[in-house]
């Protein structure tokens, strides 16, 4: 029997833009048949670009199998796809979810999910109930 809940990870880094992210929560949160978790390298506070401090739930030793993984972006994700903790994590988790997010340049790591979006010709796709919803298209 297939589980009936899907399990969304929202990876943290230090600089990240958080409403890359917790925009998505907010939403992702009240859909029915999904937990949404936070996840970074460490459990200790994450400090967005605008110095807001996130707590993630879990670091990668107590990250739980992921369905959907979700990485947002920032000005200067170098640190992040320079990590071979952090790329070596997010491949492995990505390749266990059942949907990717495209990711836009900028957005780390491109390679972590594997697909690399191209910016206006692509845009999220969440997978719910067997179906691929594309929100909104250019």
């Amino acid at each position: 029997m297939e589980k009936t809940e899907r399990t969304v990870g929202v990876y943290l880094w230090q600089k990240m833009t958080m409403l890359d992210v917790l925009g998505p929560h907010q939403f992702l949160a009240y859909v029915p048949g999904l937990k949404v978790v936070t996840f970074a390298k460490t459990k200790d506070p994450v400090v967005t670009d605008t110095g807001v401090r996130l707590i993630p739930d879990h670091d990668f030793s107590t990250c739980p199998p992921l369905d959907i993984l979700l990485v947002g972006g920032g000005v200067n994700p170098l640190p992040e796809m320079q990590d071979d903790n952090v790329l070596s994590f997010l491949r492995q988790a990505g390749d266990g979810g059942r949907a990717h997010r495209r990711q836009a340049p900028g957005n780390p790591p491109p390679l972590a999910t594997g697909s690399a979006g191209t910016p206006g010709r692509e845009r999220p796709a969440v997978r719910l109930g067997g179906s691929i919803s594309r929100p909104w298209r250019r």
